[in-house]
């Protein structure tokens, strides 16, 4: 059984894991180390010990570097802890409705990389079609950096923006290159070596950031920011937009009900409680 350490053991014993992974301990032996002297481990601490590691002298790149192994590290415990929003006013909650839009995308373009029958014009005019659609995930990201990362800033947490960002910024490049190499796809036979090369990799970044939004970002930003951090969130996010799903509402009667699902914490405005 394992024992549960205290609050700071555990973050260093945390800590200790993911230096061991970043010198080249494997996931399996990672994995093993960590059920047995962790065990548990909310969102909210993993961003905390990333935000450590860079406020220590890790770079922010080498960080980027293994995030998606830190997900799968803490890819159970994070599943067991994840805190979950209620009102569909939320700005989270419409970030997750964005996020099953792009997770169809996502899953129709590996139902068509695994179809060989159709004929090759066909084939790439869905694939030209999907990707096209996708590209809409720029107001998904452009929203999560430049109206929600700034909030978590002013609570000390750099991290999300230098490493999240960094893989955001991946995934634009690899749709990029998706897009590109289309055109070079001249023979059926081309198709394998198109998907190993820049669809699957593709598929695997964008599913790979919904989890680490939803699992490590989106509770993190649920348990730091207050009542007023998501009304203001709610109305910077008009400017941005929002994509592949219809805004339920006006935006000032989305922060009515957003108002009214936080009753448990005041909203301030003009030095008035509302």
């Amino acid at each position: 059984m394992t024992e549960i350490p205290n609050k700071q053991k555990k973050k260093e014993i945390m800590k200790d894991i993911i230096r061991k992974l970043h010198e080249g301990l494997t996931i399996e032996k990672a994995k093993e180390r960590f059920e047995k002297e962790i065990g548990t481990a909310s969102s909210t601490e993993i961003a905390e010990i990333e935000q450590s590691l860079i406020d220590e002298g890790l770079s922010p790149e080498e960080i980027k570097k293994f995030c998606n192994v830190h997900a799968l590290l803490f890819q159970s415990a994070l599943e067991k802890s994840i805190i979950k929003e209620t009102s569909p006013s939320h700005p989270v909650y419409l970030f997750k409705l964005e996020n099953r839009e792009i997770e169809k995308i996502a899953d129709s373009l590996k139902k068509l990389k695994e179809e060989r029958k159709e004929e090759l014009s066909r084939t790439k005019r869905k694939l030209n079609d999907l990707l096209n659609e996708l590209k809409g995930i720029e107001i998904h990201y452009a929203r999560k950096e430049l109206v929600l990362f700034p909030f978590l800033e002013k609570q000390g947490f750099t991290g999300p923006s230098k490493v999240m960002w960094g893989k955001d910024n991946e995934v634009r490049d690899l749709l990029k290159k998706a897009i590109s190499s289309v055109e070079e796809i001249k023979d059926i036979k081309d198709l394998e070596p198109y998907s190993k090369n820049s669809l699957d990799p593709l598929i695997e970044e964008v599913t790979g950031m919904i989890f680490k939004e939803e699992n490590i970002l989106f509770p993190t930003c649920l348990e730091k920011l207050s009542a007023n951090d998501w009304v203001e969130i709610l109305r910077e996010s008009e400017e941005v937009g929002y994509v592949f799903v219809e805004k339920p509402k006006e935006t000032e009667a989305l922060v009515k009900d957003l108002k009214s699902a936080l009753i448990e914490e005041p909203v301030f405005e003009d030095n008035e409680i509302n």
